[in-house]
């Protein structure tokens, strides 16, 4: 299987097929879905994204009736909480960071599929300054096909493969990239798919 790679993440060639479901956790300003070739009239994309601004963003880019924009947050609990968007990179914003703080709608990854009856995700982008760890571990993925994340183990101090291997154990590894890194890439196949 063929990998690409465009703007942070990378994806499988061939992944979306048709009648699909693209997700994006921190889509920001729709950079990777733009640099892929995923987007088609086909398939049916929903990207999230907690930043109200970047949301405005994401309507003018993304005008297709296929395309859904959500403005919340992804984490392990429902809820609202405290979001940060750092100072000098307005468009890094999470958790975990100092910054101009605002409070955010939060959904677990069930609660939001449900809300949205979404049974099934065939491929899930994330890019979310670090709460892609505790999306994964209240989640684990088991509706997800094929994930590509970026993970933060420069600023988390997590292991990326040893965090994957007792988190997503029925996962497998299709590619790893800036391993060693303060943000490293991996895309991942879920066996049970």
């Amino acid at each position: 299987m063929r990998v690409i790679r465009a703007y942070d993440l990378c994806y499988p060639e061939g992944v979306l097929r048709g009648d699909d479901v693209y997700v994006e956790i921190g889509a920001c300003r729709g950079k990777f879905l733009l640099k892929s070739e995923l987007l088609n009239d086909l398939n049916t994309y929903h990207l999230i994204e907690p930043q109200k601004d970047l949301c405005a963003s994401l309507h003018n880019r993304f005008p297709q009736p296929h395309v859904r924009i959500h403005n919340l947050a992804i984490d392990d609990r429902d809820g609202v909480g405290n979001f940060a968007v750092v100072k000098d990179a307005p468009e890094s914003s999470s958790f975990y960071q100092n910054g101009k703080d605002q409070t955010i709608e939060t959904q677990t990854l069930e609660t939001w599929m449900d809300r949205e009856n979404i049974d099934h995700i065939r491929f899930l982008a994330m890019n979310c300054e670090q709460s892609e760890y505790d999306i994964i571990r209240h989640s684990g993925l088991v509706d997800v096909d094929f994930v590509a994340i970026e993970f933060h183990p420069g600023k988390s101090g997590i292991d990326t493969a040893g965090f994957l291997k007792y988190r997503l154990p029925n996962f497998e590894t299709l590619a790893m990239f800036r391993q060693g890194e303060p943000y490293n890439v991996w895309l991942g196949k879920n066996r049970n798919a």
